[in-house]
């Protein structure tokens, strides 16, 4: 019987799972992944690192095949940078993380044009997007500029360095659910856009290809195994129990929380929370509304520094026991939706 390997790389653990066509497990290896938060509101990982803990959740997983590998998928954290060097491929810096929000300052600059922002792109103005990392990078890391300078520079989400150390060819694409996590992305079109990238003055020659979700991407190195589906992580949990109809809502808690719905075929123009994709094809799109919380599990491990208490474990009695919990304000890596603030200072209760 065929199976199909499904990879998840997240915040701080890369999975892999192999089911047969009935959707048994087969097997499932989990690899932790460090994060790095050497100033404050800084967040960052080894692109390195992350790539080889792909390489060895699959390694390990693929010899539990009961027939051929028809397929797979790989669903990566989002909003997450990585630099690198055209030429080979190497990261010019340690990749930003989605909580990173050291560009904070520099992006209000750009606060007059929000409203143009998200009508193209479907985002706020906020640090948490690509386009504020790069141009961070551009304008305090030498060795990027300087990449730049001479023309081989790359700049993209994680999917995309991961793509093209994992796909025998080496493709340069981001595909739509990861691209429109930039600020620079027209939601409406499917590909970058002129006006974000003018207005931002980002060389479109330093970005990936705009691709599908669901396309014949290439063949993962060594075992000649098509990846059918690259995407965002929150993009594939929304379809965890099927895709979800139009009038369900969808709760995902890990490092952060998100919530989103399904809306069809065509871009939501909700001015406050974040227009996305939840899949695509050459010939369709379908959308989805989201709404973020930045904090969850990044916040009890904060909670649990601060206090100096295991937080986590005894939550669950905790949360039983309590009848009247303090308030606890999470700005984590800044307020989400609908506030999209950063200049709230966290404070235990």
């Amino acid at each position: 019987m065929d199976c199909i390997l499904a990879i998840d790389q997240g915040s701080h653990a890369t999975r892999a799972l192999l089911f047969d066509r009935d959707g048994q497990v087969l097997a499932r290896h989990e690899q932790r992944v460090d994060q790095y938060e050497g100033h404050p509101g800084w967040v960052e990982l080894a692109p390195e690192q992350v790539l080889a803990s792909v390489r060895a959740v699959v390694a390990e997983v693929l010899p539990h095949a009961t027939g051929p590998v028809s397929c797979a998928g790989l669903a990566v954290q989002r909003s997450t940078l990585v630099a690198w060097e055209r030429s080979s491929g190497d990261p010019l810096a340690p990749a930003i993380s989605w909580q990173d929000t050291r560009c904070a300052e520099l992006l209000k600059r750009y606060a007059r044009h929000a409203p143009l922002i998200h009508q193209i792109s479907g985002q706020p103005l906020s640090p948490d997007y690509l386009v504020g990392k790069m141009l961070w990078l551009l304008e305090e890391n030498e060795t990027v500029a300087e990449a730049a300078s001479r023309g081989d520079l790359v700049m993209g989400p994680l999917a995309s360095y991961l793509a093209r150390h994992l796909l025998q060819d080496a493709p340069l694409i981001a595909d739509h659910s990861n691209a429109a996590r930039s600020m620079l992305f027209n939601i409406s079109h499917g590909q970058w856009s002129r006006a974000l990238t003018g207005l931002f003055h980002i060389d479109p020659a330093v970005l990936p290809d705009c691709v599908p979700t669901l396309a014949e991407h290439g063949l993962l190195e060594g075992s000649g195994i098509p990846l059918t589906c690259l995407c965002g992580d929150q993009n594939a949990a929304i379809h965890a129990g099927g895709e979800p109809p139009d009038n369900q809502l969808m709760l995902n808690l890990g490092t952060g929380a998100f919530l989103m719905r399904g809306v069809g075929g065509h871009p939501p123009e909700e001015e406050r929370l974040i227009g996305g994709i939840a899949w695509s094809t050459a010939l369709e799109r379908r959308y989805l509304l989201e709404a973020s919380v930045n904090g969850v599990g990044s916040a009890l491990r904060w909670l649990e520094k601060q206090t100096q208490t295991e937080l986590l474990r005894q939550l669950p009695d905790w949360l039983h026991e309590i009848g009247s919990p303090p308030l606890f304000l999470n700005s984590i890596g800044g307020l989400g939706s609908p506030y999209w603030r950063q200049d709230i200072e966290p404070a235990p209760p």
